[in-house]
């Protein structure tokens, strides 16, 4: 739990809008998601490092010999790093990790987010990942998860799974928006055709 929650805790902290205040106040704010980024970063190192399995207390186990439920596992797996990579892409990856911010800085333009619709930037102050439904189907599933899972993955799982549902606040209006955005690129693409 302490690894869990040097995770969760900078990760939740950093996304407070006095924090964000407080870097403004000083001129940092175009620095902010880099940090953000680097924080995030590191604590994940720090949790993946020091995790250590406890094998004594295993859950269930599963013999992954019969093909069919390899392929199917091997399968679940690319499609959710799939989706992880594509949402990153389409939000923009390195306004994503703040180099944009960075380098609009620079040259002394405006806040890129500033830009954006008011919708988007609704959208993305309470999202807290594009791809929430891969990373519950890689938390849930793969790799550990199927063959055999011991308590501490489980643990791993469920923190991970309510931090993330906890942290979504997406609503009917942020819906409304996707759909129509999706409707305009729909019609865009079918124009191209």
């Amino acid at each position: 739990m302490f690894l869990l929650s040097l995770f969760i805790l900078p990760h939740s902290l950093l996304a407070l809008p006095t924090v964000k205040g407080t870097l403004a106040k000083y001129g940092l704010q175009d620095l902010y998601r880099s940090f953000y980024v680097i924080t995030t970063a590191a604590s994940l190192q720090i949790l993946i490092r020091y995790w250590y399995d406890i094998p004594e207390v295993t859950l269930w186990k599963f013999s992954m010999n019969f093909k069919p439920f390899w392929w199917l596992y091997t399968t679940i797996h690319i499609i959710a790093w799939l989706l992880i990579y594509t949402g990153n892409i389409c939000m923009d990856v390195n306004e994503l990790i703040g180099i944009k911010q960075i380098y609009y800085s620079i040259i002394n333009l405006p806040d890129p987010n500033s830009r954006k619709s008011f919708q988007l930037r609704r959208l993305h102050s309470h999202m807290r990942h594009p791809s929430f439904v891969a990373f519950l189907l890689i938390f849930w599933s793969l790799p550990v998860m199927r063959i055999n899972c011991s308590l501490d993955r489980l643990l791993l799982a469920t923190i991970f799974t309510l931090y993330m549902y906890i942290a979504w606040a997406v609503d009917e209006e942020d819906y409304v928006y996707q759909y129509s955005q999706y409707i305009t690129k729909f019609h865009e693409l079918e124009t191209l055709q």
